[in-house]
């Protein structure tokens, strides 16, 4: 094969077909492993900051393709299981097939990232903020009805937990995967028809409001900084502070720093190949990682001194 068609190969060979499905079990090997991490660490009483960051860097990991580089196709099968952390789980999305052979652009195409495919993604933190509002529904009611209860006082502690760290975490869990899925509406330039119209609609609002939240919450970190000090207020407002030591204005900036770089790189990584500013993805990501690097040892967030 000739031109781009040579990052295509022969999947029906035994050996490689062989390779390729233990990737594809591999998402739930990884899926089983990130439950499991959660659960002993609550266990042992120790936070769940270091999954979560392995969380955060698989989402980065898990669109590489995108990135405007040509990678063989099963070197990226190496990073496919990672997309589980985007909530996409299948290959051939249920009830969608008619957009599983729909592609952003050719480079999508030869790492099997449909739409459909991307689309799962969104209807997961669907699911996942349904799951979370029935489950607040459900200990309001318990905690209002058995008021004073052992169960009453559980069910007040986890509403607590989920207004104060769960939305938050789980909306920092969402936000590179729904800013990306809203940029690529965007930037496919498709509306054509009504419901087109709609979704790119749809996915302005979608982006302007993660904008909007992001800034909000940098703003609060910054505002309440005095605040936030005491230790039980610190406890109850540790996903938004991100356990950072906060002695000092500087070492609050981890969240705003998280935010921005996520937004940035979903607009980076959308720009179509043929636009005269690529160059800025791979200047972007090296800068940032390099940069936080350096800050993180400037600061030392996780060091308190006596």
């Amino acid at each position: 094969m000739s031109g781009s068609l040579d990052l295509v190969f022969d999947y029906t060979n035994d050996v490689m077909d062989t390779y390729h499905d233990t990737i594809h079990n591999l998402w739930y090997v990884i899926a089983l492993i990130a439950i499991a991490s959660f659960i002993v660490l609550a266990a042992r009483g120790v936070g769940w900051f270091s999954v979560w960051t392995l969380i955060e860097y698989m989402q980065l990991v898990a669109l590489i393709p995108t990135y405007n580089f040509k990678m063989i196709s099963y070197l990226y099968d190496a990073f496919k299981p990672a997309m589980i952390s985007h909530l996409i789980f299948f290959t051939n999305t249920p009830g969608l097939h008619h957009m599983d052979k729909n592609w952003y652009t050719d480079s999508y195409r030869y790492y099997g990232l449909s739409d459909a495919r991307l689309l799962q993604g969104c209807i997961g933190i669907a699911f996942l903020c349904f799951f979370l509002a029935t489950g607040h529904l459900i200990c309001h009611l318990l905690a209002k009805s058995m008021k004073g209860s052992p169960v009453g006082m559980w069910c007040q502690w986890a509403m607590d937990q989920l207004l104060w760290n769960v939305y938050l975490r789980v909306y920092m869990l969402c936000f590179f995967s729904l800013c990306f899925f809203t940029m690529r509406v965007i930037m496919a330039n498709r509306f054509e028809t009504q419901g087109e119209k709609a979704l790119l609609f749809i996915s302005y609002v979608i982006f302007v409001f993660n904008v909007a939240v992001a800034s909000m919450f940098t703003t609060v970190i910054q505002r309440w900084f005095d605040i936030l000090k005491p230790m039980l207020v610190k406890r109850n407002c540790r996903t938004l502070l991100l356990k950072v030591d906060k002695r000092s204005r500087w070492r609050v900036l981890s969240p705003t720093f998280f935010f921005a770089r996520r937004i940035l790189t979903a607009i980076l990584i959308t720009l179509p190949g043929s636009t005269q500013f690529i160059f800025l993805q791979y200047v972007f990501i090296l800068m940032t990682s390099f940069a936080y690097i350096l800050y993180i040892i400037s600061i030392q967030p996780h060091h308190t001194n006596m």
